[in-house]
């Protein structure tokens, strides 16, 4: 391979990878795995697979549909949902948790905005969504930005960060508006408002209507 040439290795979420052999002609050449963190991998040397499989904070992937509910077990998939009811090619949605989530700590873009909230429902069925990180946050952050005539349940938040959010803002949900929500909790967590913002919270920042 000419050592001109670049070329990228991403690890997936969803499947265990047991080896990886990228043998080289050019010693200059530096295979690179993209994952968890960029690994520079050079000739004789292994690249940290188990690291390489944490989500990187941009793939996307489509989870599964049954009977009409979309079943999320990795953060690529919830980050599926969030971005096709941020673009508004997901008019609802309806999501049930696989198993737990690891967000890894990269910068997340809330679920639902101003424009398009998040309807529909969405189960943990008890599972755990860990590592939650928004730092560049606006008006309506959290896991949910904006939700309306939605019903959340059964999930739980561990260790999330949210720092110079704007109002209405919270770990789970930033704005709700007609919506149920149910055995939801916070734990660990940090959210940290910039100066003047009002309505922030833990779980709900904002209730503008609903239970």
């Amino acid at each position: 391979i000419p050592a001109d040439v670049k070329t990228v290795i991403r690890i997936d979420n969803d499947g265990v990878i047991e080896s990886l052999d990228a043998p080289v002609t050019d010693k200059a050449y530096r295979p690179v795995v993209v994952g968890n963190a960029v690994q520079s991998v050079t000739d004789g040397t292994s690249a940290d697979l188990d690291g390489a499989t944490l989500w990187d904070g941009q793939l996307l992937k489509q989870p599964s549909l049954e009977d009409g509910i979309y079943q999320v077990g990795t953060a690529a998939e919830l980050a599926w949902i969030a971005d096709g009811i941020n673009q508004g090619t997901l008019e609802r949605a309806d999501v049930r948790l696989t198993d737990d989530i690891d967000l890894n700590d990269r910068e997340w873009s809330p679920m639902g905005n101003d424009a398009h909230p998040f309807a529909g429902s969405f189960d943990g069925q008890g599972h755990t969504i860990h590592n939650l990180q928004i730092f560049e946050g606006a008006q309506w952050s959290g896991v949910f930005g904006t939700v309306s005539g939605a019903v959340i349940r059964n999930v739980i938040l561990d260790s999330a960060h949210l720092k110079n959010v704007g109002s209405e803002s919270a770990a789970l949900v930033g704005r709700s508006m007609g919506c149920t929500l149910e055995n939801c909790r916070v734990l660990d967590s940090i959210v940290a408002a910039d100066e003047g913002a009002a309505s922030v919270g833990g779980l709900v920042g904002r209730v503008e209507s609903g239970a």
